[in-house]
């Protein structure tokens, strides 16, 4: 081995895990918020602006892994679930 590859192996071998001080986890638990409020929530109005549904409305359902949404269509005489990605509506 080179002497850089022995310097980043042993800069990769698991050491167990690191101590870290109570003050220090104290601290950072008091600068995270507690709370975030998401951006959408189930039964919020949306506007789709892409793709075939362009420009209708529609009702916020969930989140549909972290790039889609599922979204409720009301259309004649039913309504019809679908997903869409998620920069393809706007909160109304």
């Amino acid at each position: 081995m080179t002497a850089s590859l022995k310097q980043a192996d042993s800069l990769l071998k698991f050491q167990g895990p690191l101590q870290l001080d109570n003050s220090l986890i104290a601290h950072l638990q008091q600068r995270t918020p507690t709370a975030v409020k998401p951006a959408l929530e189930s039964g919020d109005s949306v506007r789709i602006t892409a793709g075939g549904f362009a420009e209708l409305n529609a009702i916020f359902v969930a989140m549909d892994g972290e790039q889609r949404v599922i979204l409720l269509l009301n259309m004649p005489n039913h309504q019809q679930q679908i997903s869409l990605p998620l920069v393809s509506i706007v909160k109304n």
